[in-house]
């Protein structure tokens, strides 16, 4: 997929399904026909202009219901989101919600005789981006998918400290010069201004002649740090304050091997629910299980605590942190229990960051040796189907 990830083969659609369709909550069966009836006036305006598709890849359930639906064409359901979207929130929308998640599983070619029940449609495969994301889905539908965590091969670039000119490959003027990328969160999650006002504090601890530079982006709504993959990997390291515990920006540093800094698992523990608190205060109704399992059964606890509401919450967030995010499991990612600490240890020099990029470097090449061949496989079983 990496090799289809650039502006060539790019598509503008001809009829796209405006936001106010695509995150319709449906409150009749008119609703889910009106819905179809634009994704489907999608599909044929592509097909007119001359679109062939053996496959498609989509990382929202209706995108990948609806156009499995209208093209048939084999589907793979990759999803990178909170499951629960807008289009659930309301007792009839969770039935529908949950009715075409089914549907597309008795088509997964992961499950357990899944096309005995659906010879007559095209092959779906169902699987996930992060462990995090896999039991919230497990959490809302009980079933549970196959986590493969994404590559991020498609960002083109690899670690290069200290280049400050990317044309000519120059180094810095001031010898021995650290420069160090600190990413707080997208601004419109309210995180960035005080995490950068911290690190700034920090700096200031240290003496006025340190080779340490801090860079601090503030981020544009959407946009996480502004930069390039390419300047982004000519820094000497990255300090992820992460927003979320299924953040693509991790896998994206990981796959340029930039030696990152992670807060520790307590910390985590602390911050990763901004995101969910912020949806969660949109959509109060989150915490719905579209499916009951057996009382019996053991069960996870909400995967969206609230930071509003620490007290109560921080076991939750604690719990999903602890078991289901696996930042600091990867090797070459290094954990920190302190600004100052860390910016003091980063200006006398104590981590091999060379040693901790070769150890991303060869966790790569195993997660590639390993991941390449399931999706060559996999795609061959959809399109052969």
């Amino acid at each position: 997929f990496a090799q289809m990830c650039n502006d060539e083969p790019r598509r503008i659609a001809k009829a796209p399904v405006v936001g106010k369709v695509r995150f319709l909550a449906y409150e009749s069966e008119a609703d889910v026909q009106e819905v179809e009836a634009h994704y489907r006036n999608l599909w044929r305006a592509e097909q007119e202009s001359g679109l062939v598709a053996d496959l498609l890849l989509c990382m929202e359930m209706r995108d990948a219901y609806f156009l499995w639906r209208v093209g048939q064409v084999a589907t793979i359901y990759y999803p990178a989101v909170i499951f629960m979207q807008d289009e659930a929130f309301s007792d009839f929308a969770a039935v529908q919600y949950l009715r075409q998640f089914d549907e597309l599983r008795r088509s997964d070619l992961l499950s357990t005789g899944a096309l005995s029940q659906a010879v007559a449609k095209p092959p779906v495969a169902m699987v996930v981006q992060s462990p995090y994301i896999a039991e919230s889905i497990f959490y809302h539908t009980k079933v549970r998918l196959p986590a493969v965590r994404p590559l991020a091969l498609y960002v083109g670039a690899r670690y290069r400290p200290n280049v400050t000119d990317l044309d000519s490959g120059e180094l810095p003027r001031l010898p021995g010069e650290s420069r160090l990328l600190v990413l707080c969160a997208r601004t419109r999650l309210m995180m960035s201004h005080s995490c950068r006002a911290l690190f700034r504090e920090g700096r200031r601890l240290l003496p006025k002649r340190t080779p340490l530079r801090l860079h601090l982006p503030s981020g544009d709504s959407d946009v996480v740090h502004g930069l390039s993959f390419a300047e982004v990997a000519s820094f000497t390291a990255v300090v992820l304050v992460p927003w979320n515990i299924a953040v693509t920006t991790f896998a994206e540093l990981y796959a340029m091997h930039v030696p990152m800094f992670i807060p520790d698992s307590v910390w985590l523990a602390r911050l990763w629910p901004k995101q969910m608190t912020s949806y969660g205060k949109a959509h109060p109704d989150i915490h719905r299980e579209l499916r009951k399992a057996p009382e019996q059964q053991p069960q996870h606890p909400t995967p969206y605590p609230s930071l509003d509401r620490l007290t109560d919450d921080f076991r939750t967030s604690w719990y999903w942190a602890e078991h289901f995010a696996h930042l600091h499991a990867m090797p070459g990612v290094q954990s920190f229990t302190s600004i100052p600490n860390l910016l003091w240890a980063l200006h006398e020099g104590e981590f091999d960051l060379i040693q901790a990029s070769g150890e991303m470097r060869k966790e790569t090449t195993r997660a590639l040796e390993e991941v390449a061949p399931f999706w060559a496989g996999l795609v061959g079983r959809l399109t052969q189907a």
